[in-house]
């Protein structure tokens, strides 16, 4: 009776490893595609919106862009949220795999960005998610809570948004990967875009400023 047992055990072995693979691939597969819906559409909204000024006729068309952009970003917040509340964070992914949970997790309201926040701090300290990237996932997550940010990184209404410490903000851009303060700005200026930098604004007078 062992014996039976023992070929029934080895015999449906590898038709389990074979169906976790087949999990694996279809999970890294449909990540792929997430990443490059999240990236393809903002790309898209970048580089109309380059076209804008002097442009109003464009603003319909912007409005749709930015239409298709909430509902695809609904519809990969609750497809991740299902991974990473049934599972945690997926192991053995690809780069770009990891990213598309990340870019998915920033592009995120508040609420869903600190649900995951956690997550996103360990998958940055096990070397999944770039310096780079997490430097702006905080940034964004410090001004949608209306603090300071730390590196720069996010803009509001042609502001550069609050920083904290700013004589030391170019210090922790270059630990993080990131170019200086000034070659960001320029890096806008470029694109004829301007983006005013008042280094000793609080987050309350920005937000005055910005209402008027």
């Amino acid at each position: 009776m062992i014996r039976y047992i023992l070929i029934f055990f080895f015999s449906l072995s590898p038709i389990v490893l074979c169906g976790q693979t087949e999990g694996k691939v279809a999970l890294e597969e449909k990540l792929q595609e997430v990443y490059k819906e999240d990236q393809a559409i903002r790309k898209s909204l970048s580089n109309i919106s380059r076209e804008w000024a002097g442009k109003p006729e464009l603003r319909q068309k912007i409005d749709s862009i930015v239409a298709v952009i909430q509902k695809k970003d609904s519809e990969h917040q609750l497809y991740i949220s299902t991974i990473l509340d049934t599972n945690g964070w997926p192991s053995d992914l690809s780069s770009k795999a990891n990213t598309a949970i990340f870019l998915v997790i920033q592009h995120a309201p508040l609420d869903y960005m600190k649900k995951y926040s956690e997550m996103v701090s360990e998958q940055y300290a096990n070397g999944l998610i770039e310096p780079s990237l997490y430097a702006i996932f905080k940034d964004r997550l410090l001004m949608y809570s209306d603090e300071k940010q730390l590196y720069g990184s996010q803009t509001m209404n042609g502001y550069v948004w609050p920083i904290e410490d700013p004589e030391n903000v170019n210090a922790r851009r270059e630990k993080m990967g990131l170019s200086t303060m000034e070659k960001y700005l320029e890096m806008f200026s470029k694109s004829g875009v301007t983006i005013v930098w008042e280094k000793d604004i609080t987050v309350e007078e920005l937000r005055a400023l910005i209402k008027r």
